[in-house]
């Protein structure tokens, strides 16, 4: 399948803000989920897995109709407040996931208006991209700061997945 260079920026942007951990499920199982679009798995350099309707092109799609990221916590995600055993409250849990999706909404709408040379719009149109990204399994390590002169060192800032849906904005065609 022939991938344009645009889809593969979309992709390749998406994925440069975030870590994309292994999909628990098997590769069986994510063709079969797929195929009910008709999407087939395709190799795109940099994306772990990636799928996409057989003859798709970016070409005629000059703006990008960016959806309201949508954000979930990892199951087991209990955290605490920082330097105490109070596990954060649901206003608290609310707040990380709207902030956490307005930034990746904020870098998207910088990736895509500066590299990516398209326009950011909000209307479906014959060359509109809508694109729908979602976190998902977000685990947010965060170290005790409230200790004075303790220094706290993590390995990792946590981790997360990023699921990106690629449509026509006028038919609703899944592309990629």
């Amino acid at each position: 399948m022939n991938i344009s260079r645009s889809m593969r920026f979309v992709v390749v942007m998406a994925t440069a803000f975030l870590m994309v951990p292994a999909f628990a499920a098997t590769k069986a199982d994510l063709d079969l989920a797929l195929s009910h679009d008709g999407l087939k798995q395709i190799s795109v350099k940099g994306i772990e897995l990636a799928y996409a309707r057989p003859g798709a092109t970016l070409a005629g799609y000059s703006q990008i109709m960016l959806d309201p990221i949508y954000v979930a916590f990892r199951k087991d995600w209990n955290p605490t407040r920082p330097g105490s055993n109070i596990k954060l409250g649901s206003g608290d849990r609310e707040e990380i996931k709207m902030k956490v999706g307005k930034l990746v909404n904020e870098e998207f709408v910088k990736e895509l208006q500066g590299k990516g040379n398209y326009k950011v719009g909000s209307a479906a149109g014959p060359d509109v991209l809508r694109v729908k990204v979602s976190i998902v399994n977000l685990y947010v390590n965060s170290p005790d700061t409230a200790a004075a002169g303790v220094r706290t060192f993590t390995v990792s800032a946590g981790e997360m997945t990023l699921y990106m849906e690629l449509f026509d904005s006028e038919s609703g065609e899944v592309l990629a």
